[in-house]
């Protein structure tokens, strides 16, 4: 899960050092796919009983609200 959420931040910083807004994109959807990853974990920590019912909703409506702004980002670049 660590992985995964790292290598969301890591996909937008490399993407921006990109000269091109197409392979900045294209970072950002992988970045997107990481997040995807990242609340598959959360799921699973859930049913493992890792974090509890409260941190887990925590974690997702702050996913949720980093895919809407990496979203908006490849919106507003496109």
């Amino acid at each position: 899960m660590r992985r995964a959420a790292l290598s969301i931040m890591l996909n937008i910083t490399e993407g921006s050092d990109r000269k091109s807004d197409v392979e900045f994109v294209r970072f950002l959807r992988i970045s997107f796919t990481s997040l995807e990853e990242t609340v598959a974990c959360l799921y699973i920590a859930l049913d493992q009983q890792y974090v509890s019912e409260e941190r887990f909703a925590f974690v997702y409506d702050a996913s949720n609200t980093l895919a809407r702004k990496i979203n908006a980002l490849i919106n507003s670049i496109k």
